[in-house]
């Protein structure tokens, strides 16, 4: 294209080769001052001679063409056709882009909606079927949906199970929904279930605890939030955790805890039944002034009763180890025995007698029954017995040693007695305590007797001897009055 155009140029007389561009210049200048002839003015060209050194120095030898423009020409300028507009490549490439983009989301917009508005309802029948051979019980959804966010899930609303109020699940949501759509054998990877109601004996008898012969596989973990378990009137509430299954269907291993963390357990099951493995912290007895700093135990969980085969507590100061059990087959019943150590004897009578004031080391062994139709009427029927040794300790609210210093028939009100060794068999009842073979060592003196105490009334009969170095002395004491202070008689 560009040499055609120079040599158009070159016929029109406005280009030369470099050889003759300083003749064409002479050429036009000389035309301009009208010293060419008019038989010259269509000649182009002048000899070489006629060019001369200085001129053709400034000839640029690199260039072959030379553009010369006489005075009076007007160079039209070039007259190119149009050539017909193209789309560019990289725009119609990014305008399939786009539509591509806009199908996607188009596409993705329609599933979108297909997968919310779906009526999922009519896989009630299946799944309910599928969930009672799983729990080996009858099972009723209320709802089915999905979710999305933040991940793919079926989420079934109230689910009762066994057709009663002792079992129900608030909301249960399936990881992998599309994997239910399989056929052939199914394992989902996790389910969640939150605000779960169960009493003891259906959570017992489930088959993944091992007590039914064929438990039904399919389920990897289940993750609990908020679940309530209830014997009776009593409840643990707020228990979140997990549940990790074997591939045959039993339970491997359950973890689960209480919101503030008072309570923390492990469940394996046995033939036997449920293995539990528990430690709390802080945590109160209910309907009770009890409450440990800190427990660790193992029992076993059946469908009608709990035993803790090992209790290790520290409470009021100090330890207590043993072992405890609690039956709901008819009534409640519960049974206990055990050991403390070193206990607070402030702390002691404070929570169980306010109105007695005694200090020392509470040590001895516990053994207890109760029986009631349920928590609160166990508590009011709880009988225990306590073989009580207590070392280096102060009864307020009664002096034995100024009453033996006194004569007979004399009369002490108050004070206190400090003492070495205090030993007694208390039998404790509701409202009542009672108290034999009695023992208080305090130096020379030694006081043995029993007593009885009712609503703060105290009634006891104690032999005080006074050990000498040359005889020994007897006293009858009579002591009696309401707690906090009492009278000692000195006599019969």
């Amino acid at each position: 294209m560009v040499e055609g155009a120079l040599a158009d140029l070159e016929q029109r007389g406005l280009v030369a080769p470099s050889e003759s561009a300083v003749a064409v210049w002479e050429h036009s200048r000389m035309e301009a001052d009208g010293t060419l002839s008019a038989s010259s003015r269509f000649s182009g060209f002048v000899p070489k001679s006629t060019l001369s050194y200085e001129t053709k120095e400034k000839f640029d030898a690199r260039s072959r063409f030379s553009v010369l423009r006489a005075p009076d020409v007007q160079i039209p300028p070039p007259q190119l056709e149009p050539e017909p507009l193209s789309e560019s490549p990289v725009r119609h490439g990014r305008s399939l882009v786009f539509r591509l983009l806009a199908g996607v989301v188009l596409l993705l917009g329609g599933l979108l909606v297909i997968v919310l508005l779906f009526p999922y309802d009519r896989f009630k029948p299946d799944l309910e079927a599928a969930a009672g051979r799983w729990l080996q019980d009858r099972v009723v959804i209320e709802k089915v949906g999905v979710v999305l966010w933040p991940r793919p899930q079926l989420v079934l609303g109230g689910l009762t199970i066994g057709g009663g109020n002792d079992f129900y699940i608030h909301e249960a949501r399936v990881d992998s929904p599309a994997s239910l759509l399989l056929s052939g054998k199914r394992v989902i990877p996790r389910v969640e279930l939150s605000e779960v109601k169960v009493g003891v004996h259906k959570l017992a008898g489930l088959p993944m605890f091992g007590i039914a012969a064929n438990p039904v596989p399919g389920i990897g973990r289940v993750r609990i939030e908020r679940m309530q378990v209830n014997a009776r009137d009593l409840s643990i509430s707020d228990l979140s955790g997990d549940l990790l299954f074997k591939s045959d269907g039993h339970l491997e291993k359950t973890s689960l805890q209480t919101v503030d963390r008072s309570i923390s357990l492990e469940a394996v099951p046995t033939v036997q039944g449920i293995a539990l493995n528990i430690e709390g912290a802080v945590l109160a007895i209910p309907g009770t002034p009890l409450k440990f700093e800190s427990l660790q135990a193992k029992g076993l969980l059946l469908k009608d009763r709990l035993l803790i085969q090992s209790i290790d507590a520290f409470l009021l100061g100090g330890t207590f180890k043993g072992t405890w059990l609690l039956d709901w087959s008819s009534d409640l019943v519960t049974a206990g025995d055990g050991a403390f150590r070193l206990l607070d004897s402030r702390r002691v009578t404070n929570a169980f007698a306010p109105s007695l004031k005694l200090e020392g080391d509470f040590s001895g062994n516990l053994a207890l029954r109760g029986r009631g139709s349920n928590w609160a009427e166990l508590l009011g029927h709880v009988e225990a017995t306590l073989d009580v040794d207590i070392s280096r300790g102060l009864l307020h609210g009664v002096d034995l040693g100024e009453a033996t210093r006194k004569g007979p028939g004399s009369v002490v009100r108050a004070g206190a007695t400090k003492f070495d060794r205090f030993l007694a068999v208390l039998a404790v009842a509701p409202g009542r305590v009672s108290a034999r073979d009695l023992r208080l060592e305090s130096g020379m003196m030694t006081a043995a007797g029993q007593f009885s105490a009712k609503d703060r009334q105290v009634d006891a009969a104690l032999m005080v001897t006074l050990q000498t170095s040359v005889s020994t002395l007897r006293i009858p004491l009579h002591v009696q009055g309401q707690l906090p202070e009492l009278s000692v008689v000195n006599g019969k």
